[in-house]
């Protein structure tokens, strides 16, 4: 998602004084941090509300306390926190991710037979459950994989698939080349149609979630898949 500087700086400051009063923050409070008029702190509140960046709440004065009126304050969203660790440089699935990324290359270096297609249904059952786009694309990633493997014996003659994802140039445009193949593989009849049908169902999705996936991320499934290909498809 792209802030602009003003925008970037006010949501880090909200952030900031969030985590060190560990309550929402009332939208004077940010105009005095920042030497703005408490109206232009408030439209500013609601434009990054708008992006799901913050969320309003009523704050109401307990019972027993001065009963004064209720007062609009503010909170960063989880998607709110997590942009600001990006713009620093940090991604918060990084550590996960990695984790999954290991475990998936172990187990394909070692599966052999029909333990691929086990492999592949057990991915196509989790996945449609899986909300962090990173590690989503992965499983869906080594599930297309999968079905390439499951055909490319099949095949005889013409360019190999590893060698037409290697020569794609732009990183989204090989991982969308990927679900390209996927698709031409379920015209060819040769891939188990169970299979093919649950995986064709979620690549929409997954050229979506490409798409839209900043760089750095990218990068990550990027090499991801060109491991992962390295072993199903030599």
């Amino acid at each position: 998602m792209y802030l602009t500087p003003r925008q970037n700086e006010f949501l880090s400051k909200v952030v900031d004084l969030y985590q060190l009063a560990g309550r929402p923050i009332h939208y004077t409070t940010i105009a005095g941090n920042l030497g703005i008029s408490k109206w232009s702190a408030y439209d500013m509140m609601k434009l990054l509300e708008d992006k799901g960046l913050i969320i309003s709440s009523y704050d109401v004065p307990e019972i027993g306390k001065c009963r004064g009126r209720s007062s609009i304050v503010f909170s960063p969203t989880a998607k709110g926190q997590n942009l600001i660790k990006e713009l620093s440089g940090i991604i918060p699935e990084k550590q996960e991710w990695q984790k999954l990324r290991v475990k998936i290359l172990e187990n394909l270096s070692k599966l052999e037979g029909p333990e691929y297609e086990t492999l592949l249904c057990e991915l196509l059952k989790k996945n449609p459950a899986q909300t962090n786009p990173l590690l989503y694309c992965t499983d869906m990633t080594t599930a297309m994989l999968l079905v390439i493997k499951g055909f490319k014996d099949k095949l005889k003659g013409g360019i190999s698939i590893k060698t037409i994802l290697k020569d794609t140039p732009k990183m989204s445009g090989k991982l969308i080349s990927l679900a390209g193949l996927t698709l031409g593989m379920s015209l060819t009849g040769l891939a188990d149609k169970t299979s093919i049908a649950k995986v064709l169902g979620q690549t929409r999705k997954f050229k979506a979630l490409v798409q839209e996936m900043d760089l750095k991320r990218l990068k990550m499934l990027e090499e991801f898949m060109d491991d992962a290909a390295g072993i199903l498809l030599d």
